[in-house]
């Protein structure tokens, strides 16, 4: 059992509960009243790695302070996300630029993301002169892993020439192992030369250890070892998966089955033997000892770090720094930029401009603050125009009925009912009622509800919804959690996912007739929750309404590109341009570039502030527009940074 990255406790060995599985891409993730930085790729961007460092100095800084909270004043127990072992850095090549994890990368090229992974583990381990480890950093995903996400389980890669295996893909693991002395090193999903990575000998025991000298700890990515069964079929079943897999040198197991509980079975049938399992073992637990978790709290000086180290001035003004320094200007024709800061009639338009979560990337955490771009715009132009203009992918505008056709027990709208706990048991807390889309969360500590738990809650939203015209008609659910909609009792969807997952359902419905909507709600353990509720009429987008309330103004800043909830890990997005949180295309979507088209031949001058986490192809916004600023996922003080990059001072 110490071999899964859900490590529990054995009282007898006097070993206390531990877990391997916690994330730092760029901060403290999973967790609030953290500092959140720009996105990897972006801060690749600032081609600074001193900065880079102190970003990653203040992620381990804050990691500790929770987790000295908590075992001093708090539980005394160890949880998931909040632990003292963090997978990051993803030093994975960004080779092609519709994998939706590029994002979490430091870019295309081998020697670049070299220099900054050493200063990421550097900054997230501390001086290899102390005693202990402030954290335990892990290079992943151990190798030749760059999407795409939807044939991860299944792909064999059997054509990659010894070139570009030595040349592009290994340069990083084995620079972050030898030079910065990483702790942990994540095999991958997917096969090469017909055996899974982490059951590889040739990766994980002929290159990792007998030729760079890698003497810590490997992990497995989350179900790869159950996938030598399940997809790839070179495995027969988990007693067998879980002995190559420890054979080969797979030291402990990120599951949700865990093949790894098989591990006995493997021993007594002869598979492998205990002198194995006993060098495993061995090794995770010379990791707690390193991080100092198995000696005495005052011995360790990393423990001495106080609460009041969590998201300060200072770690703001480092994201603030990074920010500035990752954005790119790519495009300034006749000098339009800097703008003179109250002296121009301007407009902001475009879904990224007041778009917080698009600010925060993916794998983050949750900062007590956010500046969006239309903030840190506002700061500088008192007076301006603000309209959204058009969503990010969706050439439709929502009419929102729920005020209008819903309603339950006499009343309008949408019911919601509210439990503190996550089995929709007992005595509600409360009960509300919603007219206006619903849009709740957890995150920045506010609950759904007045009188609900910020963890361990459920909820269930529910109304008839009777169309006054035969058409068709849409419910839209966003969600982080666990959730599923029923429509009259069937089910259309169910998620359990730990980023925002956004779905439409349609309904062709028949004039006067009632549906019964209803979406049921949990708050997953460790997860922040959101929750986004819409039933509405979809009408085609008016660029021209958008125009016409532009009178008198010369100078549009279009804040546009795309956002985390469209690009990412094995997403279950399935739209035009988009599959399972790749790319199909890298073109801007189409509703953005007919707006900026039509914004053009109104007259307009154009600054198009792009966000994205991976590259868009701008042609032909190099023609529609003056200016192009490419903003990436510029984390929580990113619209500042934009701001500063716009206007002259």
């Amino acid at each position: 059992m110490l071999m899964l990255d859900e490590s529990p406790a054995i009282p007898r060995l006097g070993i206390k509960k531990f877990f391997w599985w916690s994330e730092a891409l760029h901060g403290a993730a999973n967790q609030g009243n953290v500092t959140v930085f720009p996105e990897p790729v972006a801060m690749a961007a600032s081609f600074n790695p001193g900065l880079l460092y102190k970003c990653f100095d203040v992620a381990s800084t804050e990691f500790r302070a929770q987790y000295n909270e908590r075992m001093q004043r708090g539980s005394g127990e160890d949880e998931k996300f909040h632990s003292l072992s963090v997978w990051t850095p993803n030093v994975n090549i960004f080779r092609d630029p519709r994998w939706g994890r590029g994002q979490e990368t430091y870019g295309e090229d081998p020697y670049l993301t070299s220099v900054m992974g050493v200063q990421v583990v550097k900054g997230l381990q501390g001086p290899e002169t102390a005693k202990y480890r402030k954290l335990w950093a892990c290079a992943k995903h151990y190798a030749v892993h760059s999407g795409p996400e939807y044939t991860r389980h299944s792909a064999n890669l059997t054509n990659v020439s010894p070139r570009d295996m030595w040349e592009t893909y290994m340069p990083a693991f084995k620079t972050l192992v030898q030079d910065a002395k990483v702790r942990e090193v994540m095999c991958a999903y997917q096969r090469l030369d017909d055996d899974p990575c982490c059951g590889s000998q040739r990766l994980l025991q002929t290159i990792l250890r007998d030729e760079w000298g890698f003497q810590y700890l490997v992990v497995s990515d989350c179900g790869a070892v159950s996938d030598f069964y399940e997809s790839h079929k070179s495995s027969s079943d988990p007693v067998h998966a879980s002995a190559k897999a420890t054979i080969a040198g797979t030291d402990v197991e990120c599951g949700y089955g865990y093949a790894y509980k098989s591990i006995p079975e493997a021993v007594q049938r002869g598979f492998i033997t205990e002198a194995e399992v006993d060098k495993h073992v061995i090794r995770l637990l010379e990791g707690r000892f390193d991080l100092g978790e198995m000696d005495d709290p005052s011995l360790v000086e990393w423990s001495k770090i106080p609460y009041s180290a969590m998201s300060t001035k200072a770690s703001a003004n480092i994201s603030l720094d990074m920010a500035r320094q990752s954005i790119v200007l790519l495009q300034n024709n006749n000098n339009i930029l800097p703008l003179q800061k109250g002296k121009e009639k301007i407009a902001v338009i475009g879904p990224n401009a007041d778009n917080t979560p698009m600010m925060w990337g993916n794998y983050n955490g949750q900062p007590n603050h956010t500046v969006t771009i239309l903030d840190g715009i506002k700061a500088k132009q008192k007076k301006l125009t603000f309209i959204p203009g058009c969503d990010l992918t969706y050439d439709k505008v929502m009419e929102c009925l729920m005020a209008s056709q819903c309603s339950i027990e006499g009343k309008k709208g949408l019911k919601g009912t509210f439990w503190n706990n996550r089995k929709m048991e007992g005595k509600p807390v409360t009960t509300q009622y919603y007219t206006t889309p619903l849009a709740v969360t957890t995150f920045g500590m506010h609950n759904f509800a007045p009188g609900v738990q910020l963890e361990d809650f459920s909820a269930k939203y529910e109304t008839v919804f009777t169309p006054s015209e035969a058409g068709e008609y849409v419910v839209n659910v966003d969600g982080c959690g666990q959730f599923e909609l029923y429509i009259d009792g069937e089910r259309k969807f169910r998620h359990r996912i730990w980023r925002t997952t956004p779905n439409r359902v349609a309904i062709q419905a028949e004039k006067g007739k009632s549906y019964n909507i209803e979406v049921r709600f949990s708050h997953v353990q460790t997860y922040n929750a959101n929750l986004a509720i819409n039933i509405a009429k979809e009408h085609p987008i008016d660029y021209q309404e958008t125009i016409d309330q532009l009178k008198g103004i010369d100078k549009v800043i279009f804040v546009g590109g795309i956002s985390p909830a469209l690009e990412g890990e094995e997403m279950p997005v399935d739209i035009e341009g988009f599959k399972g949180g790749d790319r199909t295309n890298i073109e801007l979507p189409k509703v953005q570039r007919e707006f900026l088209k039509a914004l053009k031949a109104a007259g307009k001058q154009i600054i198009f502030v792009n966000c994205s986490g991976s590259c868009i192809a701008l042609q032909p916004e190099t023609e529609t527009c003056d200016a192009i600023v490419q903003a990436w996922y510029p984390g929580q003080e990113g619209g500042t940074a934009v701001a500063d990059v716009l206007f002259a001072g």
